[in-house]
């Protein structure tokens, strides 16, 4: 029994939360209404695909058959799973503060190209296992503390957006006058 769970913790959960970073990737993509930023994250994601591909050609030699069984089990790793964890209280922040901007093209880039490089190397490559299994639970630890602490950024993220609208300017009273008679 233990050895199940040993077994079906790494490989199941991991993964489901790899790919829940890439789900959330495509999800800002949806939330973002303005033209250019929408463009931006679209591109950010594509861009992270390609570098997804550049990761898996420049690790070709490294793959090696994953191992399912209880010896494959990464030990312990505390820096990866610190260093995840802040990174992930800050990418909430960071979502939150360029969902308007053009920038949320960049995060969708980052997002995307670290998840699916994260869930690639976790299974074909044995030596970055513990650091990405322990990166990859410290960012969804991360943006679980951001949301205990700050529940608000949540609401905040996901409430409908409004489109901005130019404002239309009427001209001044005098201003029409003057073209009036000119």
């Amino acid at each position: 029994m233990a050895q199940a769970l040993l077994t079906l913790i790494p490989w199941l959960v991991l993964p489901i939360v790899i790919i829940t970073l890439l789900i959330f990737s495509m999800t800002i993509i949806r939330r973002v209404k303005e033209p250019e930023p929408k463009l931006s994250a679209r591109a950010g994601f594509w861009a992270g695909i390609v570098l997804f591909v550049i990761f898996i050609v420049s690790q070709l030699r490294d793959v090696q058959e994953p191992r399912f069984d209880f010896s494959s089990v990464p030990g312990f790793d505390f820096i990866p799973l610190i260093v995840g964890g802040l990174i992930g209280f800050a990418l909430l922040w960071a979502i939150r503060i360029t969902l308007p901007t053009r920038f949320v093209g960049v995060l969708t880039l980052l997002l995307t190209a670290a998840s699916t490089s994260a869930l690639y190397s976790f299974v074909f490559i044995e030596s970055l296992r513990a650091t990405v299994l322990y990166a990859s639970l410290g960012i969804a630890l991360g943006v679980l503390v951001h949301v205990v602490l700050l529940p608000s950024t949540i609401r905040t993220l996901w409430q409908p957006a409004v489109r901005s609208t130019v404002a239309k300017v009427e001209p001044r009273a005098d201003e029409v006058v003057r073209t009036n008679f000119n």
